[in-house]
């Protein structure tokens, strides 16, 4: 089975690819930089037997897209499985004080890049047979808390391209899901504000942010045991937050 996963650097796109290579996938790791300690670890399965490949893939970028897309293709003989969109940036600021050249750049690589990826792999998956897809959104695509224009309305745009992807997709046997965390315990998540940490935290009834593992485990299940006629759904992981 081959997997495309993108954001494979990232907190969450990490766990994620040793969680899909445990799997028995052969993942094609699709990120903006090739840090060492990703390509260490692609190196040490593929000397288990698997066949794992990194690729440079910049979302702000369509003809670095267009270009990782043809890599994949060879990579993956135009067999893929599974796509997990997983690439993100984070963004806050009041709606006075968001600059458009930023919002343009959020939704870049939040939605437009993401939606330009998933347009040719799910070609990909559809002539194989089916297969699954499943965005990573967060709950501040759901949330209307101040500060989140940029950051929560890319993701509220993809989680109402997941329900589209799903309804268009189910003829070629795709189920097209989305997980939709808090904010997660990750690098990121330390750069935050101590005071928005505090307010997200006493929003949310289990009084501590998401774990990684967490969301992983959402997402094996969705690439994984869940049946087709799981799609569509949008799977929050919040802790019961508080509307």
């Amino acid at each position: 089975m081959k997997a495309v996963l993108t954001g494979a650097s990232g907190g969450i796109g990490h766990e994620l690819f040793k969680a899909m290579s445990d799997m028995g996938f052969d993942v094609a790791c699709c990120s903006r930089s090739k840090p060492k300690e990703l390509l260490r670890l692609v190196e040490e399965k593929n000397e288990q037997g698997s066949h794992h490949d990194v690729f440079n893939l910049d979302l702000e970028s369509d003809e670095s897209i267009e270009n990782c897309l043809k890599e994949i293709e060879f990579w993956g003989g135009k067999r893929i499985d599974v796509l997990v969109n997983c690439a993100g940036i984070p963004y806050g600021g009041l709606i006075n004080m968001t600059k458009m050249d930023d919002l343009r750049q959020v939704f870049q690589v939040n939605f437009f890049g993401q939606i330009m990826m998933t347009q040719k792999i799910s070609r990909y998956i559809a002539k194989n047979g089916g297969g699954r897809i499943v965005n990573i959104a967060s709950n501040a695509g759901l949330r209307a808390d101040k500060g989140t224009l940029a950051y929560g309305s890319s993701k509220a745009a993809m989680i109402h391209a997941t329900r589209i992807m799903a309804a268009e997709y189910a003829v070629n046997n795709i189920a097209v899901n989305a997980v939709a965390p808090s904010v997660i315990e990750t690098d990121m998540a330390s750069e935050m504000d101590p005071k928005v940490t505090q307010k997200i935290l006493n929003l949310t009834n289990i009084d501590r942010l998401v774990a990684v593992e967490e969301v992983v485990k959402i997402v094996v299940f969705l690439v994984g045991e869940a049946p087709l006629a799981l799609t569509g759904e949008v799977l929050k992981v919040d802790g019961c937050m508080s509307l």
